[in-house]
């Protein structure tokens, strides 16, 4: 996993072996959430859920 920038994300020895995945508890704060959807070498997923009028973080992630 040293260089996770070559990765294959579609490759069946990295596909769960069940399926649900139990999911990682989301991160909540008062301006929501964010819930990791997939933590494996795909970079990650997140869906990210905010109430309206909320301020993030004010950046863009270029390379994640």
């Amino acid at each position: 996993m040293n260089n996770w920038n070559s990765n294959v994300a579609d490759q069946p020895a990295l596909w769960p072996k069940v399926p649900l995945v139990e999911l990682d508890p989301p991160h909540a704060d008062a301006r929501g959430t964010i819930q990791c959807l997939v933590n494996l070498p795909v970079k990650n997923v997140s869906l990210i859920s905010s109430k309206k009028g909320s301020v993030r973080s004010n950046h863009d992630d270029k390379t994640d």
